[in-house]
């Protein structure tokens, strides 16, 4: 196979993520009163996850600037790798860049991002472990 791609992700990594996604999201837990939906929901929903990925990558990472797609793709193969502390240290660069808070200093406002996506990562975190005690 060729080392050409379309957008940022090559298409194996695509199907890691969309896989990533399907074991994050279970939608037989969050359609429990619904047991059918769930179940149905659980069957198609990895295939629908990586499509989307796809279509998302292969048609709009063309429109991403230039200077963002290096960071982006290390951000998203860390995802991939389950690398969770590169990826809360690359997100908060990749969200200050197109962002612009008027009177407020690029450090302060890389900041702030740095402890909005930290204060999620937490917050998930605590979820799971919360989820993980309950079973």
């Amino acid at each position: 196979m060729s080392d050409e791609f379309l957008g940022l992700l090559k298409p194996e990594e695509e199907s890691n993520l969309g896989k990533i996604l399907d074991e994050i999201i279970d939608f037989k837990k969050v359609f429990k009163d619904k047991a059918w939906l769930g179940l149905a929901l659980e069957t198609v929903d990895g295939k629908v996850f990586t499509m989307s990925i796809k279509a998302l990558d292969d048609k709009l990472a063309d429109k991403m600037p230039q200077n963002y797609k290096p960071e982006a793709r290390v951000a998203l193969l860390a995802l991939i790798a389950k690398d969770w502390e590169t990826v809360v240290n690359t997100a908060p660069g990749l969200l200050n860049k197109p962002i612009d808070i008027p009177g407020i200093d690029e450090d302060v406002e890389l900041a702030i991002l740095t402890g909005l996506v930290q204060v999620v990562y937490f917050a998930a975190l605590a979820y799971a472990n919360k989820q993980l005690t309950n079973k």
